[in-house]
């Protein structure tokens, strides 16, 4: 059996599926849909304790978990069947799953960080799976599989000296969603590690990233687009805060890049994060940085020096989980 066909639909038969989407409507919200194959679905299972498996491996317990509702396709008829009285008429056409929604930490299994290495590097990659819900001693009470899915999200959380740990949270779009019987045994499945958010740094080529305050949350995406069947990715802004010191290097790329028209001053850098408890180290390897906007923005005390905020793009992203927990 070919990759290809192990993981259901292949790339080709996928875009040419895209090619016929129309206008999306969700027909269940996140909470009310959750693990949802039918409208009627039973109520959302936020609170119960969750693990995903992928291709047959248990990757690990989730910090939350939620999604796979039906959504139903509105289709607005065209501006000459509006009868003479300017409402245009829509109608509900064809249905889809919502995107599932996970929130992972630090000690995920091998094979979900490599789906996630190989959306970032490769584009479209699929993945057949079940998400697992557990009652107080994670015995499997419900199991939902899913086919065919490919992640579209991955969004990194905040990092600041004051931050909490915390998740990534990965959305990821099904073909088709199950609802299977439970088989009531214990899920093996290692216990989910927030990642340690004040314990990161960035390195960006050619300025000093020494005296960091925060990097906020940013978003990679996979997107499809159905006029012409292919798909694009790409890399959320950056938001960088550091101390006044460090502005003189960023003031000099920002001069020469945005203010003097150097395109080919972009940058390439690496946000490190550090998992909590023994956790794994993570590198988000950027390319194609561009350097758009420098601001000063108040000190954390009226006795500080004040800090700058740089607005940062990126055209492409690389995940390395640099060292196994």
């Amino acid at each position: 059996m070919s990759s290809e066909e192990s993981h259901g639909t292949s790339r080709g038969q996928f875009l040419k599926r895209a090619a016929g989407a129309t206008v999306v409507v969700a027909g269940a919200g996140v909470g009310a849909g959750a693990f949802a194959p039918q409208a009627a679905a039973s109520s959302s299972l936020t609170s119960s304790r969750f693990s995903l498996e992928l291709d047959g491996i248990n990757v690990g317990r989730l910090a939350g978990a939620d999604g796979g509702g039906l959504e139903y396709d509105v289709v607005l008829d065209p501006p000459s069947s509006t009868g003479g009285d300017g409402v245009q008429n829509k109608h509900i056409g064809g249905v889809k799953y919502e995107d599932f929604t996970i929130r992972i930490g630090s000690n995920m299994d091998a094979a979900m960080y490599d789906w996630i290495k190989n959306s970032f590097d490769k584009g479209y990659t699929t993945k057949n799976g079940a998400l697992i819900a557990g009652d107080f001693n994670y015995n499997e009470v419900r199991r939902i599989e899913f086919t065919d899915a490919f992640i579209t999200e991955v969004t990194s959380p905040p990092l600041s000296a004051l931050a909490s740990p915390g998740y990534f949270t990965v959305k990821f779009s099904p073909t088709l969603v199950t609802d299977v019987a439970p088989s009531g045994a214990p899920v093996q499945a290692a216990k989910h590690k927030a990642w340690l958010c004040s314990s990161f740094r960035l390195i960006v080529q050619g300025v000093d990233t020494t005296r960091l305050a925060s990097v906020d949350s940013f978003t990679w995406k996979q997107r499809i687009s159905p006029a012409d069947s292919t798909h694009d990715i790409s890399v959320g802004d950056l938001g960088v805060t550091f101390d006044q010191a460090s502005l003189p290097s960023w003031q000099r790329w920002y001069d020469n890049f945005a203010v003097g028209g150097d395109a080919t001053d972009e940058r390439s850098g690496v946000v490190e994060l550090v998992g909590a408890n023994g956790g794994g180290v993570l590198n988000l390897g950027l390319t194609g940085l561009g350097l758009y906007q420098l601001r000063k923005t108040r000190g954390l005390s009226s006795g500080a020096s004040g800090q700058t905020r740089a607005a940062v793009y990126a055209r492409k992203g690389h995940w390395d989980l640099a060292v196994a927990k």
